[in-house]
């Protein structure tokens, strides 16, 4: 005859135990995940990733690439060129309307070919400037005076071509009317006046 067989007793240790494995796994992920999100903003400044960074190092390398030296020079001889130009180009125009002021507008030509002559004695006194930069050496007065030049008649070449446009809209409305020399040469000199006075104010501000 057969035995009776006993069942076999169920126990619940390995459901409880696997309970607590996911528990604990569970609460380490949550753990490594606070890390990672409390560690993410300091790799996004640190990494090399970072835009700024990328920009800081382009700039080093581009100076560290091109010399100052080479630069200034490059600047110097574009200068240069211009200024020679325009000492030429503007040295026929005054020749030219010196005898033939006849009216107000060949005056305001004249007086602009003259503030574009010396605009250009302004550049090219930056030469010499630089030359005393790269030795290293003192540059005395030289970038004060070409500040002060060329900011002076640069402004002045602007406002006759100003005056020169307006007369020109007066004349073409009204060709019998005759704009006052008088009052057209007294406002040149205010605007003279008011432009220098800045400008050596501003060189005084920067000097000391």
């Amino acid at each position: 005859t057969p035995k009776p067989t006993t069942p076999a007793p169920i126990t619940s240790p390995p459901v409880a135990i696997t309970f607590h494995e996911n528990f604990t796994h569970e609460e380490d992920n949550t753990a490594n995940n606070k890390n990672q999100e409390t560690e993410t903003p300091t790799e996004e400044l640190i990494s090399p990733a970072n835009p700024r960074e990328q920009d800081k190092k382009s700039n080093d390398t581009v100076d560290s690439d091109v010399p100052k030296s080479v630069l200034l020079n490059l600047i110097a001889s574009c200068n240069s060129i211009l200024a020679i130009f325009g000492l030429i180009l503007n040295s026929i125009i005054v020749f030219y309307y010196k005898n033939n002021r006849t009216n107000l507008p060949s005056v305001l030509y004249f007086r602009n070919g003259l503030c574009d002559i010396i605009s250009s004695i302004g550049f090219l006194l930056q030469v010499p400037s630089v030359v005393f930069i790269l030795n290293k050496g003192t540059p005395i007065r030289l970038p004060f005076l070409s500040y002060l030049i060329t900011t002076v008649s640069v402004r002045m070449s602007v406002f006759m071509n100003c005056v020169l446009g307006v007369v020109r809209c007066i004349n073409i409305l009204d060709p019998f009317y005759r704009v006052n020399r008088k009052i057209v040469t007294l406002s040149t000199a205010v605007y003279l006046v008011v432009w220098t006075a800045i400008a050596t104010l501003d060189v005084w501000l920067y000097s000391t």
